[in-house]
């Protein structure tokens, strides 16, 4: 009897430091997310300076160096490439209304700082084109 309530107290012992166990190994990841990883922080950071091509470097480096967490870079480089892709659809609806009809100079000036809004031009070119557009369509209006 005596050997039966022993056995029972070490399965319950062991059963309890199971538990803790299990708990312990479930709140490691929850902390580790917490902490975020420096390159993906540096990416996240030229994100919002709009410096996207730079950001998509970063983030290329970080799936070379941990393909474990390649989610992580993987959801940012899909936000990126959405924007660049919000970017051409407005230069396209640009040109198209410039083509069709360029005397709707205040859709012209609406498309035009939609454009600076979603990102600064990426290239001197395209913003010259950009402010050129601008300034013609402003200066008709007035």
């Amino acid at each position: 009897m005596r050997l039966k309530a022993l056995n029972l107290a070490g399965i319950r012992q062991i059963f309890q430091l199971g538990i803790v166990v299990v708990l312990f190994l479930a709140a490691v990841p929850l902390f580790s997310a917490g902490r975020a990883d420096p390159l993906l922080s540096r990416a996240d950071g030229l994100v919002k300076e709009k410096r996207y091509n730079e950001a998509l470097r970063i983030l290329t480096e970080f799936i070379r160096e941990d393909d474990i967490r390649f989610d992580s870079a993987q959801y940012r480089i899909r936000e990126i490439l959405k924007k660049f892709d919000d970017y051409n659809h407005l230069v396209n609806e640009l040109v198209n209304v410039i083509e069709q009809t360029p005397e709707d100079y205040e859709t012209i000036v609406f498309l035009a700082d939609k454009l600076r809004e979603l990102d600064a031009p990426r290239d001197e070119e395209t913003r010259l084109f950009v402010n050129h557009i601008q300034e013609l369509a402003r200066f008709t209006i007035n």
